[in-house]
């Protein structure tokens, strides 16, 4: 994919998005796996990207998986993939198409619920054990799974979208901050920095539970 499609891809996200969006080029969710782009407001919004030179062969496994991980998940092609594309991604897709120099967007992504387990992926172990510490008795000992379970069984469902979602917009909201700037400056995007977990937000969040 190439960085002058990806710069045409967030103008239109810049616009379309809410205000104070989190922007990130390339994700990982759940067990590794990445998709083009990620966008964290009120929503999880992933975008894929099939360039004219990719295959649509692995497109409905991927957008399966990748719905599981989003409330709202769109996909991006090649005006060479639309007639094909239409036929295989759902309704609740958004789907934008590449025409030459533009974009053009067919239509908006659907919104939809995300199973509780799925949320609880977007929490990193570090994180989880700050959060229950003193909340769940051996936290630092216990393996992730048993961590996530907790946090379902602690927090009514929309707390816990709520939470997630600030929490990756806080953990994120500097790389994205470079990205813009990338962007708008028509330069390379950054390189990948692991961010720092917020533990004032954590402790601040744990004296809730």
């Amino acid at each position: 994919i190439s960085i002058q499609i990806k710069y045409l891809i967030f103008e239109t996200l810049f616009k379309v998005e809410e205000k104070n969006t989190v922007f990130l080029n390339e994700f990982s969710t759940g067990h590794d796996a990445r998709v083009d782009i990620a966008a964290f407001n009120s929503n999880i919004h992933l975008l894929e990207i099939k360039s004219p030179r990719d295959s649509l062969q692995r497109l409905s496994s991927q957008l399966n998986y990748f719905l599981a991980y989003s409330e709202k998940c769109s996909l991006v092609i090649h005006s060479k993939h639309y007639s094909k594309a239409v036929k295989i991604i759902p309704e609740t897709v958004g789907l934008w198409i590449i025409e030459k120099d533009k974009i053009i967007i067919d239509r908006l992504p659907q919104k939809r619920s995300m199973e509780a387990i799925f949320l609880t992926e977007f929490w990193w172990s570090s994180e989880l054990k700050i959060l229950l510490g003193k909340v769940l008795p051996g936290t630092s000992k216990l393996p992730v799974i048993a961590l996530r379970k907790a946090l379902i069984e602690l927090l009514p469902y929309e707390t816990l979208c709520n939470w997630t979602k600030e929490n990756l917009k806080l953990k994120f909201k500097n790389r994205s901050q470079k990205l813009i700037n990338s962007v708008l400056e028509r330069k390379p995007f950054p390189k990948w920095e692991m961010p720092s977990i917020n533990k004032a937000y954590l402790l601040k969040l744990r004296k809730k539970l």
